[in-house]
């Protein structure tokens, strides 16, 4: 390895490591010649360096059948660390000392120099500076010469690699002057990292500038910091002249700081004053109130920094929304409007907006329909659009969906005049493809399905069919790909089957083939959640009683879950955890579906068919433990239609059957019957005939009203939408 090169001589000419030409010369001619004994208390670093080229060289091989690969950027290496370990062997002025020094410094230089390569392969490509930055240095400190100029001239991944915590150079009089130049290197590459890695340069002037910066950049990292005020940080912190800094300081000694602390930009503007704000946290309504103004405030004016704080009133305003408000509403079911109601009375109507579009998922029928009313009465005299124009249209998107899957999107266009509302339903379809993701064209696709006026309908037909127009006139491919999508979803007279087809390669949106959903062995396994409650324990006995034929099916009782077989036609398994709940352990029923999927991971087999059945706050426990390859899904809890994405996301090839309002045992049961009886014949699902079949069953008015909140798979738009859109994509698979 410790031969000396004329090519080495070559590639190091651009060095001044005066003394490294000189051997290179003497050697020229004797370019074989090995080098003269290494001292042995020498040789474990040459060892090291040796075993470094060896696994660097490694990685060049591996870069070699990639595009990245070009060898002349790593000719260096092959000769230059060996020339170097020569030329410091030979050189009879360096002492002992120095030799270990600058063969150490070669052996970091080389680690740094793996690690970088191993982290970003693009990297590679610098090694000869890393190495010819090393020789500098080296040159330089052989001479006793400045280091301080060659440090300014490196990149901040050079000196890391020379002056970093383990650098050789230590005891080199201009360190500490290098070391702040470096870590000002890294806090303007790194300034996210800074308040983690500072301590060591709190004596140092950029101290106080970098904590500026960082308050400024990064507010809610600076009070995490801040709050720990007996560290050496937070003392610095306490003593730095700023008003953003001494602000973020104060709110982090209060015990109830992260309340305060999303109202930052007002109190700094003093826009708020700070002791009326902390007069009212304990007050939820009012506090409520002042989150709600304040992200209005910030909505209007578009401050660039204030966009932090935008989303942290949002983070707040929607756990408040959900643990204050809606889970005291949801749970008081049962009691009168007024007392059920009771806790958003001093609430406006922007405040209630709020609570509906940060509660989506937690919102019971019933809750959001008097919500909704309460919204309405409180904004008597006004049109609705006042409402979302001073919001900043937050959300609208979601807010006009929610409408529509609740039947109050007609009404709540008629408090505005026509023009108007034709307006509002140009910006509800418009701009879907400037959102970074999919969401808004998937609320357009979802209210859609549910608008129930035929002069709406069309109105929104014609605005998608024109933005596709739009967005071909200018290029726009993701906008082109959004539009044509909803117009092929909308467009009634077209075969929705065969250009799903042909397009999107979604084959099977309105069948679900028997061989889908049976597995090798020719048997489908269903599984259903239930819960605790009452209202789930009566739905347990409602689907039990379903099975109590002895000629077709056999049950089997366990502990924590019930087995159900076909014994005549097709092999069916269902499983469903028994909904048990005690005093004592009132969540028993988490115990008994872990128990079941615990069972059947133990059988190796994975359900082609979920049930889910209990209200909308179980839903999400059950999506999370909805096995991927679902084929079928039956969600028959209120709302469930709202946490279609979320299903999508766990099940992305499923067939999903949910519900707009409320879910009911005596929908459920025969939805889940008919999908029971025609895979125990062997039958595929033919969606449209299968809904015809239900829809006889149902004759009663009462019966008819809660079967139309039912959404089949295939009207489910928002559904086929995700899945088209990611087809073309090629996001994730398609329904097959």
């Amino acid at each position: 390895m410790l031969i000396l090169t004329v090519y080495s001589f070559m590639r190091l000419l651009s060095s001044i490591f005066i003394f490294i030409i000189l051997h290179l010369a003497y050697f020229g001619a004797t370019q074989d010649r090995p080098v003269k004994s290494i001292d042995f208390k020498r040789l474990k670093l040459h060892e090291d360096i040796d075993q470094l080229q060896q696994v660097i060289s490694k990685h060049f091989n591996s870069l070699k059948s990639t595009s990245l690969w070009n060898s002349k950027d790593v000719n260096w290496f092959e000769t230059g660390v060996d020339s170097m370990q020569t030329v410091i062997e030979l050189d009879t002025v360096l002492t002992h000392r120095l030799k270990v020094k600058y063969l150490t410094g070669l052996i970091i230089l080389m680690q740094e120099y793996h690690k970088g390569i191993s982290q970003n392969p693009l990297l590679y490509e610098d090694g000869f500076d890393f190495f010819k930055g090393y020789i500098n240095v080296v040159d330089a400190d052989r001479i006793g010469a400045s280091l301080i100029g060659l440090a300014m001239g490196n990149p901040y991944e050079i000196n890391s690699a020379i002056f970093g915590k383990a650098t050789v150079f230590f005891d080199h009089p201009e360190i500490y002057k290098i070391n702040i130049y470096v870590y000002r290197q890294f806090a303007d590459l790194f300034p996210e990292k800074v308040l983690s890695t500072l301590v060591p340069y709190l004596i140092y002037p950029l101290a106080d500038t970098l904590i500026i910066r960082s308050a400024k950049q990064f507010p809610s990292q600076f009070y995490d910091y801040a709050s720990a005020s007996r560290s050496q940080l937070g003392k610095k912190i306490s003593l730095v002249k700023d008003s953003t800094v001494q602000l973020l300081y104060k709110i982090a000694q209060e015990k109830s700081g992260r309340l305060i602390y999303p109202f930052f930009p007002l109190l700094l503007n003093n826009e708020l004053k700070y002791e009326k704000l902390k007069a009212n946290i304990s007050n939820e309504a009012h506090y409520f109130s002042m989150l709600v103004n304040t992200r209005m405030v910030l909505e209007k004016r578009q401050f660039v920094n204030d966009e932090i704080f935008i989303n942290e009133l949002d983070r707040v305003i929607g756990r408040k929304s959900e643990e204050v408000f809606i889970k005291q509403i949801n749970a008081r079911h049962e009691y009168n409007d007024s007392a059920r109601f009771s806790i958003v009375a001093p609430l406006s109507s922007d405040d209630i907006y709020y609570l509906i579009v940060s509660g989506e998922n937690a919102l019971y029928t019933s809750s959001y329909l008097g919500l909704f009313d309460r919204m309405i009465n409180k904004a008597t005299g006004q049109r609705g659009d006042s409402i979302l124009l001073r919001v900043g249209y937050h959300h609208f998107r979601k807010f006009l969906k929610m409408a529509a899957a609740f039947n109050k999107l007609d009404g709540f266009l008629s408090t505005m005049p026509d023009s108007t509302a034709i307006l509002l339903i140009k910006k509800f379809v418009s701009g879907l493809e400037k959102a970074e993701d999919i969401a808004d064209a998937v609320e357009v696709a979802d209210a859609y399905s549910s608008i129930i006026d035929s002069t709406l309908k069309l109105q929104v037909r014609n605005e998608v069919s024109s933005r596709v127009q739009e967005s071909k006139d200018v290029g726009d491919i993701k906008g082109e790909r959004i539009y044509s999508l909803l117009n092929v979803l909308f467009d009634s007279s077209n075969n929705l089957h065969d250009v799903m087809d042909s397009i999107y390669n979604l084959s099977n949106i309105f069948t679900v083939a028997y061989t889908d959903v049976a597995d090798i062995s020719g048997k489908v396994v269903e599984q259903v959640f239930f819960y605790g409650d009452k209202d789930s324990k009566e739905s347990y006995e409602n689907f039990m009683a379903g099975f109590r034929d002895k000629v077709a099916w056999k049950i089997t009782e366990k502990e924590y879950w019930v087995e159900i077989r076909s014994i005549i036609g097709k092999s069916i398994w269902i499983f469903a955890n028994r909904p048990l709940s005690t005093p004592i352990e009132s969540e028993k029923y988490v115990k008994a579906q872990h128990a079941l999927i615990a069972h059947l991971d133990s059988m190796k087999i994975s359900p082609a068919v979920v049930v889910h059945r209990g209200h909308s706050y179980f839903l999400n426990q059950s999506i999370n433990q909805f096995p991927s390859n679902a084929k079928i899904v039956l969600v028959g809890s209120c709302g469930g239609y709202q946490l279609l994405n979320a299903m999508l996301d766990r099940c992305p090839n499923a067939h999903i059957i949910s519900t707009k309002e409320v879910g009911t045992k005596a929908i459920n049961d025969p939805i889940l019957k008919l999908i029971n009886e025609s895979l125990r014949m062997g039958l595929d699902i033919n969606w449209i005939e299968f809904w015809k079949n239900l829809e006889i069953q149902f004759s009663s008015r009462v019966e008819k009203l809660r079967f139309e909140n039912y959404i089949p798979p295939y009207k489910n738009l928002g559904a086929i939408f995700i899945k088209a859109y990611s087809s073309i994509t090629a996001k994730k698979p398609a329904l097959n």
